[in-house]
């Protein structure tokens, strides 16, 4: 089967300029999404036309920070957990200052953990699958009976039972 424009139409130059302008659009609204940081994956060189591209393309040098790439197995150095910070004598307080100031180094500590690991896209890709194969193999489906009580399967006749 083979598709023709009509002559002087445009549907095709049109198409693509709409195509283009709603790659813009979600490449714009997944930028605004970030709060503090924006992660842009790149590769080598940029390609023209992709999410990186339009995203890093024209961008103040100063702006982004190239970093080392991740090899499944044996890290990053930026995907390491933060060391804690030194210790701090501190002179006695009353139990309200020395309270908020526990609770401030432990939020300190917590912040430098980890809380998520990357990995290589294979690997998700692969546990995504395992997780979705478990959910089927799970306990089956119960059967919740009847929507509307027991007395739903009864035709409906216009009378009340009555």
């Amino acid at each position: 089967m083979r598709l023709e424009e009509p002559a002087g139409s445009g549907f095709k130059d049109r198409e693509s300029s709409y195509s283009d302008a709603e790659q813009k659009r979600l490449v714009y609204v997944a930028a605004t999404r970030a709060r503090d940081l924006l992660i842009v994956p790149k590769a080598g060189t940029l390609v023209k036309e992709t999410v990186s591209w339009h995203l890093l393309e024209g961008l103040d040098p100063r702006l982004v920070t190239d970093v080392e790439s991740y090899e499944e197995g044996s890290g990053a150095s930026w995907s390491r957990p933060l060391l804690p910070p030194p210790e701090v004598a501190l002179e006695p307080a009353p139990d309200f200052e020395r309270d908020l100031s526990n609770r401030w180094d432990e939020a300190i500590r917590e912040s430098g953990k980890r809380h998520f690991s990357p990995i290589g896209v294979a690997r998700a890709a692969k546990e995504a699958i395992e997780a979705e194969e478990e959910e089927e193999t799970a306990a089956p489906i119960k059967d919740r009976g009847r929507r509307f009580g027991p007395n739903s399967a009864r035709p409906f006749t216009g009378r009340s039972a009555g």
